[in-house]
């Protein structure tokens, strides 16, 4: 939970001991796994000089839509 940021989401919910909707926990969880993968490949990307070119070509990093 630490290593995607979610510990903070869990611990609001527990000091209010109020449980958020099974949808609700899920949707905070995917955003927050989707931003943990965002920023790791953006530093990747970014500081890779062999990336240089596909970070030109490629400029705003997204999740592919399968």
């Amino acid at each position: 939970m630490e290593k995607k940021s979610l510990l903070n989401n869990y611990t609001v919910y527990r000091d209010s001991s109020i449980i958020p909707p099974k949808l609700t926990w899920k949707r905070i969880a995917n955003n927050a796994i989707r931003n943990y993968h965002t920023e790791l490949w953006t530093v990747r990307v970014t500081g890779n000089p062999e990336f240089a070119r596909f970070s030109f070509v490629h400029p705003h990093i997204r999740a592919a839509r399968i």
